[in-house]
């Protein structure tokens, strides 16, 4: 029982290594440049052993975008956890957003680079990772919601700040100038401590 124990531990352990090295390829390097080789070389599981965990590509990517779209549900779970008023919540997941700017100015979004890369080869993929956003819009307009703006003024503020924060990792990407989304996570930042409904 004891070996049966540690084998699915290695097992768990090796299928999360496959993933999180599928993420940063398929961020970093995209797609369809990255083979299963790739992954798991970087993954450090043999490469006969990712089909045991993973029978495609397109089923690698589906957790891939179930991991983004866990991480955001933890990182919107802690920020609530962690802050009590809608200016500090929103503050402090503005600040995570800044946080990241060096290397979302390096690479880009890995949510929006997901979305776009999986759409063709793999559509449900980029739905899973697409959630991502919409857990996103979903809390930031509840959170508004709650602090008194009507339902409509939430989503389209919601709406806004998402677009104004993705438009910035794009151009800061484009043009090689983190200093640009510097400058857009700081306005977030200032403009989530100051709401009034």
């Amino acid at each position: 029982m004891p070996e049966q124990m540690a084998y699915s531990r290695r097992s768990d352990a090796n299928r999360e290594h496959l993933v999180n090295a599928a993420a940063d390829l398929f961020w970093k390097k995209g797609y369809t440049a990255t083979s299963l080789a790739d992954i798991a070389r970087q993954s450090g599981v043999p490469l006969g052993n990712v089909y045991y965990y993973f029978k495609t590509k397109a089923a690698i990517a589906e957790a891939v975008g179930q991991l983004l779209q866990d991480q955001t549900r933890d990182a919107l779970e802690a920020v609530s956890a962690e802050n009590t008023t809608t200016p500090a919540r929103l503050t402090a997941l503005f600040r995570l957003f800044a946080a990241a700017n060096p290397v979302r100015a390096q690479s880009g979004c890995p949510i929006a680079t997901a979305c776009r890369n999986f759409e063709g080869q793999a559509p449900d993929a980029a739905k899973l990772a697409g959630e991502a956003f919409a857990l996103m819009r979903h809390w930031i307009a509840e959170n508004l919601a709650s602090a008194g703006h009507t339902p409509k003024q939430a989503q389209h503020l919601a709406d806004d700040w998402l677009a104004r924060w993705q438009g910035g990792i794009t151009l800061a990407h484009a043009m090689n100038d983190r200093a640009l989304l510097d400058r857009v996570t700081d306005t977030l930042v200032e403009e989530a401590g100051i709401l009034d409904p």
